[in-house]
């Protein structure tokens, strides 16, 4: 399975996961909330949806990227997609090496997590960005 295949698949287990959340709790998923969701997932279908959610941001900030940097505003324009491994939302850039897995990931942005008292109350998508942002900075 391609990455953007496993990508595609990980944002539909990400939105039927968050169909149970319902008005303000799920637009207030904060860091902590994921924190509390996925640092000891419990189960395969857990796991499942916390690396889908990671891999989701990812793919919506490679997304954010391409478009952003192409100066494109719709999904019909002719974009090169090959860096796959950088990302942006937020304002918030990132570079992840192509060696780095869901697992490898989400367990580190558990660690990362548990240490931050304070920044975790953001909404998870920026602490998310955030930490990627500080763990794999772009070197150009």
């Amino acid at each position: 399975m391609t990455r953007r295949a496993q990508r595609t698949a990980f944002a539909l287990l990400l939105a039927f996961g968050l169909l149970p959340l319902r008005g303000t709790e799920a637009l207030a998923f904060s860091g902590d909330a994921l924190l509390k969701r996925c640092a000891d997932p419990g189960s395969e279908a857990q796991s499942a949806y916390c690396e889908g959610y990671l891999e989701s941001l990812l793919a919506a900030g490679h997304t954010e990227m391409i478009y952003l940097r192409s100066g494109c505003s719709t999904s019909k324009c002719r974009v090169d997609t090959s860096d796959e491994g950088r990302g942006q939302l937020s304002g918030k850039e990132w570079c992840l090496p192509e060696d780095v897995t869901s697992s490898a990931l989400l367990a580190r942005l558990m660690a990362t997590l548990s240490a931050d008292l304070v920044g975790r109350q953001a909404p998870a998508p920026l602490v998310v960005a955030e930490f990627l942002s500080d763990a794999w900075p772009c070197r150009e």
